[in-house]
């Protein structure tokens, strides 16, 4: 293991993803590993980490075959598993003196389930592709793990740092609730998209609309609704909001010293991207035009890679529109006509109104309190502004981790549950569970309010900005 060690040291993150129902004989357990990052570890290397894996697996196995292992702690790494598909495995293995001590197993796990995520939105499911396509499937894992490695480690990276906060989710949607006139408006631009003729025979199955960071509407599943919304948040507005707007928002994609910060395949890298005179997003290509008649548009799988759909890109102010496409392929001029038609005029007053919205009210910023609030059921998450938790100290920071970890180990024991914890610097935490959904709450500057107090000051919090939640 004297190998292993070593190249811990030199890669901070490594990243795998290995099938078991591959079985070789000695000397040919490598061709068990599909992709491996970083690419210029050993084979011996990539083979010694699997074979643990394995072996780890297996033996937590023989004690509880149903729930497995999610996670492991040892002197020098944390060694994370995600199992998407019977069979398949995708690990993590992480050096612990290079990670932060505040970043949790469960954040790490987040990190995993997005890759899956963004691979199978554009691939589809893995076991039945490998039997057709072997090459392919590496290469496109290969992909998926290297730019989610250049998020971890490149500089000021966004996504460590919401890792390392109690009161940040590195995945869910990010919902906003909209006023009644807003929200009508939303309704009727997408019911008319749904049941209109688009031109040319097509037809849309599904419809998202954004406004900047924020969803607004969504008519697909949870899941393909959580995997599409972070397709498009750090892809499609980004794009469609200009190359200087663009360039803050998608800090997913900015360059790391290797040559893997960049996505290698285009629909994840914002700057693939192009917004034609009409608003309308489309994959540029190296030879044509930008306002080429002819959008190109990729292919996207939902339902679990059961059903295939065009996805189109429209924007109008800072609001983006997705349609989900029935026929694949380029989208012709009749049917962006026949888009804009219906889409224009409403979507640029959703845009206004929503951007007076978020201008006029505070939507996550609530005074007295940092909070996080996460639905499992919807996916959906809303916390505290990062510059307002930054705010807080380091023990109110620690004390939220602390009970935040303690929640996440009652979680498995289901039932409604609930820590609350004091500092000794007059600061008050709270973690409540309830029905699949989640607070987590920090009070500072509360003075003596004893352990009721505090639990009703939490009760009182939820009733009023999470009515019938808890």
């Amino acid at each position: 293991m004297s190998a292993t060690k070593d190249m811990q040291t030199l890669h901070p993150v490594q990243l795998c993803v290995f099938d078991t129902e591959r079985d070789y004989p000695e000397g040919e357990e490598a061709r068990q590993i599909l992709a491996y990052h970083p690419e210029d570890c050993s084979i011996d290397d990539q083979t010694s980490v699997v074979g643990l894996a394995q072996a780890l697996l297996t033996f937590i196995g023989n004690f509880d075959e149903e729930a497995g292992c999610d996670s492991m702690r040892a002197e020098r790494n944390i060694w994370v598993f995600h199992r998407p598909e019977a069979d398949i495995v995708l690990l993590m293995v992480v050096d612990r003196g290079w990670l932060p001590t505040s970043v949790q197993d469960a954040g790490l796990k987040a990190v995993l389930q997005l890759a899956y995520m963004q691979y199978s939105l554009l691939h589809g499911s893995l076991r039945p592709m490998l039997a057709v396509d072997t090459e392919g499937v590496q290469a496109a894992l290969q992909s998926v793990l290297n730019e989610a490695a250049a998020r971890l480690l490149r500089s000021k990276s966004k996504d460590l740092a919401m890792l390392q906060s109690p009161l940040s989710m590195i995945s869910g949607v990010s919902w906003l609730p909209l006023a009644n006139h807003i929200f009508t408006a939303v309704h009727s631009i997408a019911s008319q998209l749904t049941i209109a003729d688009l031109g040319d025979g097509q037809t849309a199955q599904g419809v998202m609309i954004l406004h900047d960071q924020y969803c607004l509407w969504s008519s697909l599943s949870q899941q393909d609704t959580a995997s599409l919304y972070r397709l498009a948040a750090t892809t499609l507005v980004p794009a469609a909001q200009g190359p200087s707007i663009g360039r803050r928002l998608a800090s997913a994609t900015s360059k790391i010293r290797s040559q893997q910060s960049e996505p290698q395949h285009p629909v994840h890298n914002y700057k693939a991207w192009t917004r034609n005179s009409s608003g309308f997003l489309s994959l540029a290509q190296p030879t044509a035009a930008t306002d080429s008649e002819e959008l190109i548009t990729p292919t996207v799988y939902l339902q679990g890679g059961e059903e295939q759909l065009a996805m189109l890109g429209y924007c109008q102010g800072s609001a983006v529109l997705i349609l989900l496409l029935a026929q694949q392929g380029p989208v012709s001029s009749n049917s962006q006509q026949a888009v804009a038609c219906i889409a224009q005029a409403p979507l640029s007053r959703i845009s206004q109104a929503t951007s007076e919205q978020l201008t006029t009210q505070r939507h996550c910023h609530i005074p007295g309190f940092r909070y996080l609030y996460v639905d499992h059921m919807l996916t959906a998450v809303q916390a505290s502004p990062q510059n307002k938790v930054a705010t807080l100290s380091a023990e109110s920071l620690e004390l939220m981790a602390s009970a935040r970890a303690e929640l996440q180990c009652m979680r498995k024991q289901g039932d409604d549950r609930e820590v609350v914890a004091r500092g000794t610097h007059d600061c008050w935490v709270v973690a409540r569970q309830r029905n699949g959904r989640e607070l987590y709450l920090v009070m500072e500057g509360k003075g003596e309010v004893g352990l009721a107090g505090a639990s009703k000051l939490a009760h009182d919090f939820a009733d009023s900005h999470f009515p019938s939640q808890f």
